[in-house]
């Protein structure tokens, strides 16, 4: 297979009246705003989207639905205080982009795509006065530069879960996981690993077989990985990244960010508000992980409570030295927390048993491995 350009979710939005998409170099020119009265119309929204805005599905239409829903809790008028730059591609395209967005007088600038990062890091350099967020990313710059994600990889955990209890009712152990983002991207391992804990859970005997294909939207590619698997690894059962990353709610954090904008005066209170990065979860709604556990077994929605629970209330972290192991009597479903070692597919110890786990910053940027369990088929 080939390996995957590095995507994350991508979302295109409605623009300000007469607003065009750019592709390559040619970035339309803007129209001024002429801001009706009411209690949004102090701030200026800017987003810079690597998909149109006009996509009516995907990665661009679910950030564009997120964003204008989260402006329209706020009251801010999308028609006349959201301007939006399409199908920005490369770093030239992304500084100009926001060139065009600060001569708009933009307040907050979004980057929807962590491809920006190190470029957005320069534009927010050039203009310290606007709020810059960036989608995906890693990189913070102490004045008026925040990341925004989330732990998407607890909702592969209760997939996994689901997927463990398929595979104890098939009888059928190996597990087929299609990734769409690729092997150089570590939300790639921890998603992985996360489905392998979780199947592992409810299934000790799981066997997760990988395989990434090249493009985060491409339905052939994704099923043509699915039929290998199916096939050539005998899996009982597929489950791909895009149906997990349905669980995300892009609004929480657009609100929250909007809100903060809009309390604040000044980019360096509102990077010091948001604490340099947003990394939301099931505790603060980001993650549904419920959606996972719609078509599920009664024991494998019962255990998904069990987990969601415990991860909301900080009792207990997916990627830390105590495994969870399921047990099914009469109906009901009983958890046990048992201390144990997670290590890489090569036998090396990456958490020690009875660890409080891994931060943020190690998962993000440092999981490059897959864990013992996992089987790289690509």
């Amino acid at each position: 297979m080939k390996k995957a350009v590095s995507l994350t979710i991508i979302a295109s939005i409605m623009c300000l009246t007469g607003m065009t998409g750019c592709s390559g170099t040619d970035v339309t020119e803007l129209d001024s705003n002429v801001k009706t009265g009411g209690p949004g119309t102090a701030i200026e929204v800017g987003a810079v989207y690597v998909g149109r805005r006009t996509d009516d599905e995907g990665y661009t239409f679910i950030h564009n639905r997120a964003l204008t829903e989260a402006m329209e809790a706020l009251e801010i008028p999308v028609d006349t205080n959201l301007i939006t730059v399409d199908k920005v591609v490369d770093e030239e395209e992304l500084l100009e982009a926001v060139d065009q967005l600060a001569e708009s007088g933009c307040d907050i600038i979004f980057g929807i795509s962590e491809e920006y990062d190190f470029p957005l890091a320069t534009a927010a350099d050039m203009y310290p006065d606007i709020m810059f967020c960036g989608c995906g990313g890693v990189l913070s710059n102490g004045i008026n530069l925040i990341n925004y994600s989330g732990r998407l990889y607890e909702a592969a955990y209760i997939a996994g879960i689901c997927a463990g209890y398929d595979s104890l009712d098939s009888g059928n152990n190996d597990i087929g996981y299609v990734h769409s983002w690729g092997d150089e991207d570590t939300q790639n391992y921890c998603n992985v690993n996360a489905f392998a804990l979780g199947a592992r859970a409810a299934n000790p005997d799981a066997v997760i077989h990988v395989d990434l294909v090249s493009e985060w939207e491409d339905t052939d590619e994704v099923n043509a990985a699915t039929e290998y698997l199916m096939s050539s690894c005998e899996c009982g059962q597929v489950v791909s990244s895009l149906q997990i990353s349905t669980v995300i709610n892009w609004e929480v954090f657009y609100e929250f960010a909007l809100q903060t904008a809009m309390n604040e005066g000044s980019s360096l209170d509102f990077y010091s508000d948001i604490g340099g990065s947003y990394y939301g979860g099931t505790e603060d709604g980001f993650i549904d992980a419920a959606i996972i556990t719609q078509d599920a077994s009664e024991q494998a929605i019962k255990a998904s409570d069990i987990v969601t629970d415990l991860i909301a209330s900080g009792q207990w972290t997916i990627f830390s030295g105590i495994a969870l192991e399921f047990t099914d009597t009469d109906g009901d479903v009983t958890v046990s927390q048992i201390p144990r070692d997670i290590e890489d597919n090569e036998g090396n110890v990456v958490v020690q048993s009875g660890d409080r786990g891994l931060n943020d910053a190690v998962i993000r940027c440092y999981m490059n491995y897959f864990i013992d369990g996992v089987i790289d088929e690509s």
